[in-house]
Order: C-alpha cells, then sequence, then structure tokens
C-alpha cells in the first residue's frame, strides 16, 4: 500500500493541475519611448501673412506599436500570465520601461519580467529605473503547482558576454531547496550556452540537481529548441515585424503530459501615409513547432570539452602564484591600489578595502545602489559614486565617511582626483567638479547629450572624456567651461567613445569605440591627427611613453609608435573574440591585459612578448591593477578579488646544495645551483627544478616528496 501512495504522488506531481496551464512568452520587444516628430503646417501671423511652423506630435516606433498588437491579442487567448524574457527596451531607460508597462497593464493579465542586455548594458540609470518601473529584476512564482524562476542573464553597464551573477546563483537554489520537487521551469534573457553565458555551467550544474521542465529565453529573435547539459532550452521568436512583415510572440501549454510551444503570428501592413509608418494586423495564425515531455528528468553527464580550459595556467603555474578573495556578488568596477590596500566597490552596492599582502577584507561600507564606476583615492580619502546618486569619500584606515554628496541621479562614471577636486561624470547628462577635502560643488558642466561611464582623462590643464551621445568632450578642469567638442558621425549612440579609457600625449588625445575606429584628436583643437579602422579596436587602450597599445577584438595586442604613427609590434596572445572595454596598463617594464574570459597576460612593452598568462576564471575582468612590474591585482563579474604574483627564483647566499639524494638520474647539478620543489594545492610534489644563479634552467624531474607545507604552492630548500 505505501508503494501505491508513493506511485500516486508521483502521478500527481507529474500531472501538474487538472486543466492546462496556458501562457504567453514575450521576448525581444526593443521599445523605445514614443518620440516626438515635428509637423509642418501653415498659420496666419498678425499681419495676416502665411507662415511655415512645426507642430509638435507624439508617435510610436515600430517595436512600440508591434507590441501594442501582440498585447492585444494575448487578451484574447484565455492565458494564465505573461512571461517577458528580456531586452523590453532598446536602451533601458525610463520611458520606454514605462511604456512597456502600460502595454502589459492594459491586459489585465499576471505578468513577470526579466532583463535583456538591452536593458543592462546600455542602462543610463544603471538598472535603477527597470527596479523602480518593475520593483524588480527577477521573480519567483510558484503557480499552478510548477515553480517559474526569471534572472538576468546580461552584463551589467559594459559590453561582454552573458553572465549569471553569484547573487542570482544563490537565490535559485533557495528557491530550488524550498521547492525544486516541483516542476520548474527557468527563464533567462540569453541561452544558458557556451558563447552566450561564460559561466552558464554555474546555474546548469544546479539546475540538473531539481525537477528542471526546461529554460526559457529568447536573444537570438529565432524559435530554436537546444538541448543545453541535458536541459531543454526554448529559444522563442521577438515580436520586432520579421522579414515577411509578421509580429508575433509565443503561446505555451502544459498539461500532464507535455509542453507545447506555438508561435502566435500577426501578419501586418505598413501605412506609409503617416510618419512614422503605421502597423496594422491583417490576420492571425499558429502553428506548434516545439514540445517537450512534461516528466522527472534523468539528466546525462554534460559534455565537459565544452568546459573552459586552464591548460594556459598549466604552463606558467612555475612563475604565477595567486591569492584569491571570492564574495557571493559580481565586480563591474575595476579596483584601484593605495596605501597597501586594494579598494573596489561590488554590484550589490558594498564598497571594499582588501589587504594587498593576503585578500583580508579590512573594512567595507554599504550604500544602496550598484557600484559600477572605479574609485579614486588621495590624502587619506576614498572617492567612489553610486547609483543611488549619491558620492561618496571615505576614510582610506577604517571606511568612516568624511562627506557625502547626494548628485540626484545614479552615478555611472568612474572617478578621478587632481589638484584637490574630485571629478566625475553621471547619468543625468552632467559633468561634476567637487571640493575633495568637503565634497562643496566647483562646477557642473551640463550640455553632455548622453550619461558618462569611463574614468575621464586630466591631461595638464584640461579633462577629457566621452558619453554616451557620439561625442568627446574637453574640458577646462578649473572652470569647467567646453573647450571643443568631437563627434564620430555616427548616429547609433552605441558606437560612442564612452566606455574607453582615453589616452595623451602632448599633442593628441586618443580614444576607441564600437565604431572599430582608432582615434587621435588633436589636443588644442579637437580636430582629427588621424583615424583608422585597420586594427579593429575596440575601446581598449594604452600609453606609455611614446607607445599606444591596443587590443583588438580578435586575439591580438599591437603597439604603435606616437613617433611614426606605425606599428611597431603585433602578437598573437590567443585569446579569441573580444569586445569588453579595458585599459592597456604598463607599469615598470610589463604591459598588462586583460580579457572579457579572465585572462591575464602580461606582455614586454617593447618587444609584445608573453612573459606569462594566467587565466582566473572565466568571466569579465576589470581594467588590471598592478602593484609592481611582477604583481597584478584585478576584479572579476564572477565575484574574485584575485592577486598574481611572478616568482623568480630564489638564489642561495651559499655556495652548494646536496640535491643528489632527490634525483633519480645521474644528471649533475652545479654547485651554484638551487633546488626548487613544485607542489599542487593537494600538497603533492609535481615537480623538481634547478636553477643556476644565473638564472638559467638546468633540469627538471619529477619525484614524490612529502610537502612540509600543503597550503604553499611552491616551497623552496636552501
Amino acid at each position: 500500500m505505501k508503494h501505491l501512495y508513493v506511485f500516486v504522488a508521483l502521478v500527481l506531481s507529474l500531472s501538474v493541475h487538472a486543466a492546462p496551464t496556458r501562457f504567453a512568452i514575450l521576448t525581444d520587444t526593443h521599445v523605445n519611448a514614443p518620440e516626438t516628430v515635428y509637423d509642418t503646417t501653415v498659420v496666419q501671423t498678425a499681419a495676416g501673412q502665411d507662415s511655415l511652423v512645426l507642430v509638435p506630435r507624439q508617435v510610436n516606433g515600430e517595436p512600440l506599436q508591434a507590441l501594442a498588437l501582440c498585447t492585444e491579442d494575448i487578451r484574447n487567448q484565455h492565458v494564465d500570465f505573461i512571461l517577458h524574457a528580456g531586452d523590453m527596451t532598446e536602451n533601458g531607460d525610463a520611458a520606454s520601461l514605462l511604456a512597456v508597462r502600460a502595454l502589459l497593464d492594459s491586459t489585465n493579465i499576471p505578468y513577470y519580467v526579466t532583463s535583456g542586455n538591452h536593458e543592462t548594458t546600455w542602462s543610463r540609470s544603471a538598472l535603477q529605473d527597470l527596479k523602480t518601473v518593475f520593483d524588480s529584476v527577477r521573480f519567483a512564482q510558484h503557480i499552478n503547482g510548477m515553480l517559474f524562476l526569471g534572472m538576468n542573464s546580461g552584463p551589467i553597464m559594459r559590453m561582454s558576454d552573458g553572465h549569471i551573477s553569484p547573487t542570482d546563483t544563490l537565490w535559485a537554489r533557495q528557491w530550488l531547496d524550498s521547492l525544486g520537487s516541483e516542476p520548474t521551469f527557468v527563464i533567462t534573457h540569453y541561452p544558458l550556452q557556451n558563447g552566450d553565458v561564460d559561466n552558464w555551467y554555474d546555474l546548469t550544474n544546479i539546475l540538473r540537481q531539481y525537477n528542471t521542465q526546461v529554460i526559457i529565453g529568447g536573444h537570438h529573435h529565432i524559435n530554436k529548441h537546444l538541448t543545453i547539459d541535458g536541459i531543454d532550452n526554448v529559444l522563442c521568436r521577438s515580436s520586432l515585424p520579421d522579414k515577411e512583415c509578421k509580429t508575433g510572440y509565443t503561446l505555451v501549454e502544459i498539461d500532464g503530459k507535455d509542453i507545447r510551444f506555438h508561435e502566435r503570428s500577426i501578419a501586418l501592413t505598413r501605412d506609409t501615409t503617416t510618419n512614422p509608418a503605421t502597423l496594422r494586423a491583417t490576420g492571425t495564425s499558429e502553428k506548434q513547432w516545439c514540445t517537450v515531455p512534461l516528466s522527472r528528468k534523468q539528466f546525462p553527464a554534460p559534455d565537459t570539452t565544452l568546459l573552459p580550459s586552464y591548460a594556459v595556467n598549466d604552463s606558467d603555474s612555475l612563475f604565477v602564484q595567486e591569492w584569491t578573495r571570492q564574495l557571493p556578488v559580481s565586480f563591474y568596477a575595476s579596483p584601484i591600489h593605495m596605501y597597501g590596500r586594494i579598494y573596489v566597490g561590488d554590484d550589490n552596492g558594498t564598497f571594499y578595502a582588501f589587504d594587498q599582502a593576503n585578500g583580508r577584507i579590512l573594512w567595507r561600507y554599504k550604500t544602496s545602489g550598484r557600484i559600477v564606476g572605479a574609485a579614486a583615492a588621495k590624502d587619506g580619502r576614498v572617492v567612489f559614486g553610486s547609483a543611488n546618486g549619491t558620492l561618496y569619500c571615505l576614510s582610506v584606515d577604517n571606511g568612516k565617511p568624511f562627506w557625502r554628496v547626494k548628485l540626484g541621479k545614479p552615478i555611472t562614471g568612474s572617478i578621478e582626483v587632481d589638484e584637490g577636486n574630485v571629478y566625475v561624470g553621471s547619468s543625468d547628462s552632467c559633468f561634476y567638479a567637487v571640493k575633495l577635502l568637503s565634497g562643496a560643488p566647483v562646477w557642473t558642466f551640463k550640455e553632455l547629450g548622453n550619461y558618462c561611464i569611463a574614468k575621464p582623462l586630466i591631461y595638464k590643464k584640461n579633462i577629457y572624456f566621452g558619453a554616451w551621445d557620439g561625442n568627446f568632450y574637453a574640458l577646462d578642469k578649473k572652470k569647467g567651461n567646453l573647450l571643443w567638442r568631437w563627434n564620430n558621425g555616427e548616429a547609433n549612440m552605441k558606437l560612442s567613445p564612452a566606455a574607453v579609457w582615453p589616452c595623451a600625449d602632448n599633442k593628441r588625445v586618443f580614444i576607441a569605440a564600437p565604431d572599430r575606429y582608432l582615434t587621435a584628436l588633436k589636443i588644442e583643437d579637437g580636430t582629427e591627427s588621424w583615424r583608422t579602422d585597420r586594427w579593429t579596436v575596440r575601446e581598449s587602450i594604452g600609453l606609455n611613453d611614446t607607445i599606444l597599445y591596443a587590443k583588438t577584438m580578435q586575439d591580438t595586442v599591437i603597439a604603435i609608435s606616437l613617433k611614426t604613427n606605425a606599428l611597431l609590434w603585433s602578437t598573437d596572445a590567443g585569446f579569441g573574440y573580444e569586445h569588453a572595454p579595458t585599459q592597456l596598463i604598463v607599469k615598470d617594464s610589463t604591459l598588462f591585459v586583460t580579457t572579457k574570459n579572465g585572462l591575464v597576460l602580461a606582455m614586454d612593452p617593447l618587444t609584445g612578448a608573453i612573459k606569462w598568462r594566467h587565466k582566473v576564471g572565466n568571466s569579465l575582468l576589470g581594467t588590471p591593477c598592478p602593484i609592481s612590474a611582477t604583481e597584478v591585482v584585478v576584479s572579476s563579474s564572477d565575484g574574485t578579488i584575485t592577486m598574481l604574483r611572478k616568482r623568480e627564483p630564489i638564489l642561495p647566499d651559499t655556495t652548494a646544495i646536496a640535491a643528489d639524494s632527490l634525483m633519480n638520474d645521474s644528471t649533475e647539478v652545479a654547485a651554484d645551483s638551487i633546488l626548487q620543489i613544485v607542489y599542487d594545492k593537494s600538497g603533492n610534489a609535481i615537480d623538481t627544478i634547478f636553477y643556476h644563479s644565473r638564472d638559467t634552467l638546468v633540469k627538471h624531474v619529477t619525484d614524490t616528496l612529502y610537502a612540509p607545507d600543503p597550503d604553499n604552492l611552491v616551497d623552496f630548500i636552501q
């Protein structure tokens, strides 16, 4: 009888609900807020003469019209709820988000939304507007005996691959631990696969442990059924009109046996007599295109060949030692170093001071908004901005605030400090200068066409920066007046020189942008000295003396002589496709480069030779923070702060080492050599290396030796 009860319970859990559950999926609607257009009309002046005037009129673009037709159709489909799988808007702005919400509200049907990369990467509010309009950027709903989890999978404020934050991973596990025996549906904008989400396996490894049925998403704008790590992943069409002039969405029906996906299409005509064209529905159609069995699945083992490779660390592990601090957050801000400490803010709004020696947290300061920009420190003070609109100045010693200044809108830019002033760009299309000692205003530049995100460059008497309005600006740093403004001629704001940290020499300021151009502007008036797309550079440059460095979008790092404007060297570093904006930094005799997939490069700045490489993870790294030519700190969106240190061979003061008893062959070791025993993380000796005092490698000998201190990856015997 006991077995019968178990069987009945199992059947009930799979039956889910007596009546089929129906819901609609919208995705990739890419709405822009209603736009203002101007109609020309004739009016009579007081003198009785005809005059042409422009009359403003609010209009809806095609994406908003298409969404309106979809929501109108959904009202008649008897669905239980609506899901939106992200990219609701084109730019994540409040007006567009409100327009989407108004249409969803008009259905009088419960709805649940998550964000896409267009909400997260180009959000001038650092996602504050998304939280305000929709209350939350993720959802968990228990509906008809099923669990629906929706979470962000897009990069935050910087171009990169998709990413599941440690915070969201923990949140999902908590819900699954509570209700994971129920049939579970996960909604992420990106498909959870290699090439779309850099750490997809962090979430799929968890989902495989529970009653996961299907992962639902969009991003690719097409209907597609994938199997990722054994889990069904269904991508749904965009509502944007397709090449057949049809808008549409997805209807899902779940009964006790199957999950059925239907494409609901709405045929359109374009009335071009209006400005802009008006979309009108001419008919509807529906077809079932995908069926996923509803069952408690036995997932096959995932394909481990798709996991990121750390083989590069094997080849360089003899030379690089690291400490790493893992936190359940993401870091999108780049770290800075001063006073023997590392300072950086996280995506949950906490600012930290880490001990440079061991990574221990010395103090932390909590704010109510995410921190996406790099801080700056000077005179015992560290300054940073928060998406809550506040600029903070804290003591470097204990984190206690000296002052807090409310600028109003979210602060999205990185900080620079110079001659007693703090400089920062914000999301309110303003650039600010305030006093370092008090936070008192010095000046405000109010002529930006959009928000700032990068770190400004202070060079001599001026300050230089870009914004998401297609412009690059030069201001007088004392008074804040505009000296010149350069525009790249692109109508698309996403091609603006906004994310680059600019560099300058005596004659020119250098920038790169998503338009793939590397540009040199004359420092006195902003006219172009030269401009080239030869190397496909995107936002990642650096400068040292007379050499300009750039990270290209495919594998290579280049160096250009600023004396001759000629290419000095080009090194294939093997990092693959690359589009994350980071500055290249030279410290003493080393050029440091970071990538979107966790790789740190140390290079010779004169020759381009790779000194060493180390992969700290598979997620987005910030701009490197070198301590010296052999030490660098990096932050990652995977929640890690890592110190990498090149370990040089330690030379003995004595004349000889008795090492013969450790060797398994007759190799002779010179009297002025040093023995280095290398251990793995389990404490097993994996290699024995002998060096001459002149730093010349003599012999590798594999041996099995006892490691006296398993916590040390490398021990030296002298």
